[in-house]
This record gives C-alpha cells, sequence and structure tokens, in this order.
C-alpha cells in the first residue's frame, strides 16, 4: 500500500495506524472465540498488547508460540505472536494466525486512512487559514489606503471651498453695489445681468459652504451648540424665507405646527439648516399650483428608538411624549422606494445624469442626515401618497436637566 505518499513525514507505526482501544477489543475477542493468547510487540521488543483469559494461558516455557511480523507498507511495525498449548496440533492453530492476521491488516488500513483523512482535514484547514489571513491583510490595506484617499479628499474639500469663498464673496459684494447703483445707474438691461450673476453667485457659494460642511462633518470638527429652543418660530422664519420663492414659483406652502409643540433642545442655526434644506428641495421638485407642507407633532419615541408615531388630537395627559415629529411634505415626482436607503450618503443623487433638470452636488441631505443624528434625533423618508416625498425628522423635547445642558457639544462622526 502507498497511503502514505501524501505526507512524507507520515511514520507508519502501530500507534499512528492503529486506535489502542480497537486492537485490543479485536485480540480479545479473538483470543476468547479461539481460546488461545495474543500478543503484539513493537519493533523495539516493547509490549503492545497481550491478551488470554487466565483459565488457559500457560507459562511462557509450556507455551508454543506461532510468531509473524507484522509489515505495513514496507515497513516493520511491530510482531504478532499466537500462544497455544503444546499439544494441540500447530495445523490447528495456523489458520487463527492467518484470520487474525487479515483482520488486524484491515484494522491498521482503515487506521491508515482515518490518519490520512484527518491530515488532509489539517492540512485544508491550515491552506483556508492561509488565505483567510492573506485576504485579511490585504482588506486592511485597502482599507487604510481608503482611509488615506478618504483624508485627503476632505482637506481637499476644505482646502479648494476656503480658497473659493474669498473671491466669490467679493464677487456677490460687487454685484451688490452695482445693484444699488453705486458705481453709477444701470440700465434695465444691465440690471437683469447683473442679478443672474448675484443669483449663479448666491447658489454657488451654497455649494462651496456645503462642502466646507461636508469636510467639517467627516473630519468632526462640526459642532453643535444644543440649548433650550423653541421650535415654533423657527419653523415660522423658515416658512417667511420661502414666501418669494414660493410666489415665484405660484406654489402653496402650508405650516401647520401643533400648538402643544413648544421647546427642544437644540442647536438653532444647524436646525435651521436642516429645515431650510428640506423646504427647498420640496419647493425644488414640486411643479407648479402645488402644495408643500410642514407639520410638526408630539410624538411618542419607544425606548429611546425613534420609531415615532403620529399622536392624534386631543393629546393625552397621561401619556409620556418625548419626541416632536416635523413633516415637509410635496407633491413632486417623489423617490423610488429602492432609493430611500441611499439619498441620504454623500455626492449621492436620485437622478445623476448630464442632462438632469435639477442641479446641485447631492450633499444637502448627507448634511441634514448628519446634523439630526447629532441632536440625537432621526431622518428618514416616506412616500406622499398618491404622489410626492415626505420628510421626516424626529427629535427629542427638552429634557427637563436642560439648563445644566446648556453648551453641550457634539462631534458628527458617524
Amino acid at each position: 500500500m502507498n497511503d502514505r505518499s501524501f505526507d512524507d513525514s507520515f511514520t507508519a507505526s502501530l500507534r499512528t495506524l492503529g486506535d489502542d482501544e480497537a486492537l485490543r477489543e479485536f485480540l480479545q475477542n479473538a483470543a476468547t472465540i479461539h481460546r488461545v493468547t495474543l500478543a503484539i510487540d513493537e519493533p523495539n521488543g516493547q509490549s503492545f498488547a497481550i491478551v488470554g483469559e487466565s483459565s488457559w494461558r500457560l507459562p511462557p516455557a509450556h507455551t508454543c508460540w506461532l510468531a509473524e511480523a507484522i509489515v505495513y507498507d514496507g515497513v516493520n511495525i511491530g510482531l504478532l505472536r499466537l500462544g497455544h498449548d503444546p499439544l494441540r496440533p500447530e495445523h490447528e492453530v495456523e489458520p487463527v494466525l492467518a484470520h487474525v492476521r487479515i483482520v488486524l491488516d484491515l484494522l491498521l488500513h482503515h487506521g491508515h486512512r482515518s490518519a490520512v483523512s484527518a491530515a488532509l482535514q489539517e492540512a485544508t484547514m491550515r491552506e483556508h487559514v492561509r488565505q483567510v489571513t492573506m485576504q485579511n491583510e490585504e482588506l486592511r490595506a485597502a482599507y487604510e489606503h481608503v482611509r488615506q484617499l478618504d483624508r485627503l479628499k476632505i482637506d481637499f474639500l476644505g482646502t479648494v471651498s476656503h480658497e473659493l469663498r474669498t473671491p466669490l464673496t467679493s464677487i456677490l459684494g460687487y454685484g451688490e453695489m452695482l445693484t444699488q447703483g453705486v458705481a453709477g445707474a444701470l440700465s434695465t438691461e444691465q440690471l437683469e445681468f447683473v442679478s443672474t450673476i448675484r443669483e449663479k453667485g448666491e447658489q454657488l457659494l451654497q455649494l462651496i459652504n456645503s462642502m466646507l460642511d461636508t469636510a467639517k462633518l467627516e473630519s468632526g470638527t462640526l459642532d453643535v451648540h444644543r440649548s433650550p429652543l423653541l421650535l415654533p418660530p423657527l419653523l415660522e422664519g423658515v416658512a417667511a424665507t420661502f414666501v418669494p420663492h414660493i410666489r415665484r414659483r405660484e406654489l402653496r406652502l402650508e405650516l401647520d405646527v401643533s400648538t402643544d409643540v413648544l421647546e427642544i433642545f437644540g442647536d438653532a442655526v444647524r436646525l435651521r439648516q436642516v429645515f431650510m434644506n428640506l423646504v427647498d428641495n420640496a419647493i425644488k421638485f414640486s411643479p407648479k399650483r402645488e402644495l408643500v407642507r410642514l407639520e410638526a407633532r408630539l410624538v411618542v419615541s419607544s425606548l429611546g428608538e425613534f420609531s415615532a408615531a403620529l399622536v392624534e388630537e386631543p393629546l393625552s395627559p397621561t401619556v409620556a411624549y418625548d419626541a416632536v415629529e416635523v413633516r415637509i411634505r410635496d407633491r413632486g415626482c417623489g423617490i423610488a422606494q429602492d432609493e430611500h436607503g441611499r439619498i441620504f450618503d454623500p455626492f449621492y443623487q436620485v437622478d445623476s445624469s448630464q442632462t438632469r433638470k435639477h442641479q446641485g452636488a447631492g450633499l444637502g441631505l448627507a448634511i441634514c442626515k448628519r446634523i439630526v443624528e447629532a441632536h440625537d434625533g432621526r431622518i428618514n423618508v416616506e412616500s406622499n401618497e398618491p404622489h410626492g416625498t415626505c420628510f421626516v425628522v424626529t427629535l427629542p423635547i427638552a429634557p427637563p436637566d436642560r439648563e445644566r445642558r446648556v453648551r453641550l457639544r457634539g462631534s458628527l462622526r458617524p
């Protein structure tokens, strides 16, 4: 047999090929059946096993032994001895020795196969571990490379944004002065050109500010200064800001804030940025003569997780309302269900084609999400049946110990 060629380090021996317990049990059964003494010695003369009932085991001097070398795969691994009464004819015990030899060979062959299988399995596992280790190292190196690229991207965004904002501010300032006639009266056509310059400059400045905010978000340097804050005046201010825009687009804007919604705990500047962005998106994607709604209601959250449900009026005095839900609804083209999980990713746009109707860098919603989460809140998007989109911002109400937490600062790192 050549089974051991799978591993040159394998050494054939009684102990590597055979199961000690199985060999001894076989010898015991054979000795009992044939009423003989059976012994196996190792090549060094040390006894591996000897069995036989004392009632027929004769003293060595009165025992006849038939012996045969145990050779496996060309290697002498031991000696098989059969002891019997000398009065018992040798031709009667030779078949016993032959039978024991055959069964012993089968047991050793089975043991060898088991050893081969175990060694192959061990080698396979060792190779698998080696491959997994290599893959982990490659992934670790790739991850470090991506982190380095990410840092370079953030540094680039911050640097470019700062360098662009300074000259753009001057351009907008001179445009404002031209509009006011500081350099002399402008004709109607000239005034229209300057107004266009200012409008596009404002759009570019908004984009630059978004890039700066994104850089701060990714680097964890954008701070949130939270304090007790009245939500209704903030939402009313947001709605009032868009009145001229609403009129130009021939839209309707409705503000519906429950009288029970009063104080939350947040950063007025950052939350205004969130609601301005969401209302601006609603207006941008709404067709003419449609309705945009801004709603706010008290809700009950579940164990700190904002799976809030809208509370129907009248409010119950026995319910612990612990959050405010602000909904911004529009009746525009809507967002496909399979896009809901990606629209809050930086630079992601549902329509990324070169011919898209609505411009933007895809940063607004990503910034909104980080700011809301910095307030221990949640933002998500729902379908506004039968058409349109509804963004839902859920924020915790002001805690009882708010006076001691007026200057809380938090990082926006995810």
